[in-house]
């Protein structure tokens, strides 16, 4: 139940931007969550420590989010286990929404390999720096299962691949392969089947905050530019 709960306030959150519903459902969330359930979806406990900060942004009150971030960010090393690993993603997630690179580098260092190398191989290419996201992703190939698109958008396609074959279930896995599918079809210039798997993945991971939505805007968008469609490309951009 506290997982089904904490799902819909993160669809509320990312997908029709509805907060006020969204917070219902994550005090709720909050209030069902006993400690051996936390310790089973530490990545959704974070989530919901995380939520008031976007709840303030979104409410404009950018200094009280930033004022509750950095508390998050203070606990970071009080934090132990699977635990600190989600904060730590969460939270140096949390920063990468605000621009605030350095802090999102200095949280994603509290979590242990692989997440910490894929975290800041995100942030890398956020930074434009697709050379450094190589370097931190050459360090956990082996764990290619775990962000496949990750692996595909710096151009490892043998683990990229590797990772389709051996993935996971999870709530988002068919965005997941169709953003993967797209980027590795794209590499080998592939463009027209490349671009209908990202629109398919765009479209199932729309309200996911999974990293490959990103990838696969960005994708389509230098598809559109380079058809020479520029608003399509802006559109994408700013979606």
């Amino acid at each position: 139940v506290h997982g089904d709960v904490g799902n819909r306030a993160r669809a509320l959150a990312a997908g029709p931007g509805n907060v006020a519903r969204a917070a219902v459902f994550a005090d709720g969330a909050r209030t069902l969550a006993s400690n051996d359930l936390l310790g089973d979806r530490a990545a959704w406990h974070a989530w919901l420590h995380v939520f008031p900060v976007f709840q303030r942004w979104m409410g404009g009150d950018g200094s009280g989010a930033i004022i509750a971030l950095n508390g998050l960010d203070r606990s970071l090393p009080e934090r132990l286990g699977r635990e600190r690993d989600a904060f730590a993603d969460a939270v140096g997630f949390a920063h990468l929404a605000f621009g605030r690179t350095q802090q999102a580098d200095h949280a994603f260092r509290y979590g242990s390999t692989p997440e910490r190398q894929m975290n800041l191989a995100v942030l890398a290419l956020a930074q434009g720096d697709e050379a450094g996201a190589r370097r931190w992703l050459a360090q956990v190939r082996e764990h290619s299962p775990r962000r496949p698109a990750l692996f595909a958008r710096v151009g490892f396609d043998d683990e990229a691949e590797h990772g389709l074959e051996t993935i996971a279930p999870s709530d988002h896995l068919e965005g997941i392969v169709a953003v993967t599918g797209g980027l590795l079809a794209l590499r080998r210039r592939q463009v027209e089947p490349a671009a209908a798997s990202l629109r398919s993945g765009l479209d199932l991971l729309r309200s996911s905050g999974e990293p490959a939505y990103f990838f696969a805007s960005e994708a389509l968008a230098a598809i559109a530019d380079a058809r020479g469609d520029v608003t399509r490309s802006i559109r994408l951009l700013r979606d």
